[in-house]
């Protein structure tokens, strides 16, 4: 049983860790669907697990009651839930269609915080170097701020690190797809219409 409504608390802890087994072992096996086998894909479902897990360490105050309350309130009402400062922040972003930052879609894989979309007419776009695909691995504020390394950062802090006022200036140092070597860019942050 794969959806985690559909199933009960484990009995012990024999019964958890026999779950466990088998999760991991129907994860193996969609990927051997997907034509990932042997060792590659034991480092590949490693990887997930350790991000995982990471993710689980990095869940802060705010996210824990986030997760509380929501429990909560929609077992009174499926339509009723609490945000945290962060969520709400982020729902009134998507309200207004406009957010001041560089303009770039970011997602983590594997610890890094890769760039997956840049948005038509942002400050990245019309800067011109940041491109789908490469890694973000730190970020200073201004042009002389500290370099924070964000490599296992949470994608939510990385987010709140690089946001900011418009006509502000951030630095990105960046890992080019396909090369190892880190670049820094200067980028003026803009006002930024989402479609």
């Amino acid at each position: 049983v794969t959806d985690p409504d559909a199933v009960s608390y484990p009995m012990n802890e024999q019964e958890a860790k026999e779950r466990w087994r088998r999760r991991i072992k129907y994860d193996l096996l969609v990927l051997k669907g997907d034509d990932t086998e042997g060792q590659e894909a034991r480092e590949k479902l490693l990887r997930r697990y350790e991000s995982f897990s990471k993710r689980m360490v990095q869940t802060d105050a705010d996210e824990l009651l986030e997760i509380f309350l929501t429990a909560v309130t929609s077992s009174y009402d499926p339509h009723t839930t609490y945000m945290s400062p962060s969520s709400l922040e982020n729902f009134r972003i998507q309200m207004r269609l406009n957010l001041e930052g560089i303009g770039a879609a970011l997602q983590v894989i594997d610890g890094y915080t890769q760039v997956s979309k840049i948005i038509p007419g942002g400050a990245a776009d019309r800067h011109g170097k940041l491109q789908p695909e490469d890694r973000i691995v730190s970020v200073g504020q201004g042009e002389d701020g500290e370099m924070v390394d964000v490599v296992d950062m949470k994608l939510g802090d990385v987010v709140k690190l690089i946001r900011g006022d418009a006509g502000t200036v951030v630095r990105l140092g960046v890992n080019p797809t396909g090369s190892t070597e880190t670049r820094t860019y200067s980028i003026t942050r803009a006002k930024i219409e989402l479609k």
